[in-house]
């Protein structure tokens, strides 16, 4: 760590005591809020910072703490160390209180209040902390932000949406009416509502269960819902899970494997179906990922296609106001979305609502995917410029004159591709914007791509609505 990066810890320290003691003004909220959005490291920091204080404050909130024994205990772990850590003597890579000093001050406590340690009942193991809490309304009981989850803790949300993080670093979000149970340190059950987890590699193996799923995480952002009637959804966005399915499933199930871009639906019964299309308001996002506002009414309801019944679970990803650059492409793939040029993406198009189609479908001569449009609305076909357009475009689009790149991620085919930052940033692929008016709700069918001239370039066409309405802001139009 260099003395900039010191600095910059030293500063988050002092804003988030100045903030936990209640004696931050505004100027330090916002610096702090700044501090937090901007830097990565700096949220990482911040994040075990309020998991280690939570944690003494829910451990010791009813105990007194003899200021001798405090002493004696502070002592004991050498006061000249510790403040040399913060001094930037030999900056830590994580500022944070040491564990002997919790230690000792626990040890001190209960010696303090005559209490052998050989006699004390344990605590129930603490594993996880609640970060942010949002309209959030209790079926019995009340948690706030900051508060410690222990093992054998059961979440009753009424309404409204929490989130947490496991201290391996799953982090979790609840939304609606939902019941969430801690069984360990690494897994959870629920019998009704709908969650969204976030798997780095230190929480591999996270398990949430279901009265009749199992779902492990194998490194992954996935989705579950059990609805009133007892069955589960399944969405599976980035990574892959283990799935076992059936009456309180154990490990020694049988299990399937669920890849990114694929969802399913298990019946009460364990019957599996596959799930067609899921909106991104379907499961809950994190605050801090959040998209702006999309339109009050959406405009793609649902999209289905003729070529997976049985076939497999893959499902088509509905995006509310949600293209910008670098947007998500395909569910099958890293690719993204960009504008061609620096000038960015057309201002029809900029928080366009769009759908996330399966790469793999232009292998599919006799594909028909169905978009059902709820509301009147332009929609879009983004269409690769190194492939024949198509028969069904050519007669029911037209061609608007301007262009989106596509940025394509690494693969084996072609290993030396990496993903760019903003407009124009290593487009590799040119796509024709072609658009038709829907003025009434209806379902359009989109047919097949045609055979591609060459192997590069060659990718499923992309998909995108707006209000009929145009965009009224300067700047470039599709009108």
């Amino acid at each position: 760590m260099n003395d900039d990066e010191t600095e910059v810890f030293r500063r988050l320290h002092d804003l988030a005591a100045a903030e936990l003691d209640g004696s931050a003004t505004l100027d330090e909220k916002a610096e702090l809020k700044a501090l937090l959005r901007d830097d990565p490291a700096s949220r990482q920091l911040y994040v075990e910072y309020i998991q280690d204080t939570a944690g003494l404050r829910w451990s010791f909130a009813h105990t007194t703490i003899p200021i001798n024994d405090v002493q004696l205990a502070v002592d004991h772990v050498t006061t000249e160390a510790f403040a040399g850590e913060f001094a930037g003597e030999r900056p830590p890579s994580r500022v944070r209180l040491r564990w002997a000093a919790y230690l000792a001050l626990a040890a001190s406590a209960l010696i303090g209040a005559g209490v052998y340690l050989r006699d004390a009942a344990p605590p129930p193991q603490s594993v996880a902390v609640l970060t942010r809490a949002i309209d959030a309304v209790w079926e019995e009981g009340e948690l706030r932000e900051l508060d410690r989850l222990h093992v054998g803790q059961a979440l009753e949300l009424k309404s409204g949406q929490v989130e947490m993080i496991f201290d391996t670093g799953v982090e979790v979000v609840l939304q609606g009416r939902t019941h969430f149970e801690i069984r360990s340190t690494d897994s959870a059950f629920s019998n009704r509502g709908t969650i969204s987890a976030r798997v780095g590699s230190d929480g591999k193996g996270f398990t949430i269960d279901t009265p009749n799923a199992r779902v492990i995480d194998l490194g992954t952002e996935f989705g579950v819902a059990i609805n009133e009637a007892g069955e589960t959804e399944v969405a599976v966005f980035d990574g892959k899970v283990d799935l076992a399915v059936g009456a309180a499933p154990s490990d020694q199930a049988a299990r399937q494997e669920l890849v990114q871009g694929e969802a399913i639906r298990v019946g009460v019964d364990g019957q599996v179906d596959r799930v067609t299309a899921i909106a991104s308001d379907r499961f809950p996002v994190s605050a801090s990922l959040r998209p702006g506002v999309g339109p009050l009414l959406p405009i793609i309801r649902d999209v289905s296609d003729n070529i997976r019944v049985g076939d497999s679970n893959k499902f088509y990803r509905i995006v509310r106001s949600g293209l910008h650059e670098d947007s998500p492409a395909f569910v099958d793939r890293k690719h993204q979305w960009n504008s061609t040029d620096k000038q960015g993406l057309p201002l029809d198009l900029e928080g366009a609502e769009y759908v996330m189609p399966f790469n793999d479908d232009k292998f599919h001569d006799g594909l028909k995917v169905s978009v059902d449009v709820a509301q009147p609305a332009t929609l879009y076909v983004f269409y690769s410029d190194s492939m024949k357009p198509p028969k069904w475009l050519q007669e029911e689009f037209v061609d608007t004159g301007f262009d989106v790149g596509l940025d394509e991620s690494q693969s084996v085919y072609h290993k030396n591709f990496k993903l760019g930052v903003g407009p124009g940033e290593n487009v590799d692929t040119i796509f024709s914007v072609w658009k038709r008016e829907i003025r009434t709700p209806q379902v359009v069918e989109l047919g097949a791509v045609e055979s591609h001239r060459s192997g590069f370039g060659y990718n499923m066409y992309g998909i995108a609505t707006a209000p009929l309405e145009p965009a009224k802001n300067a700047g470039r139009n599709l009108q």
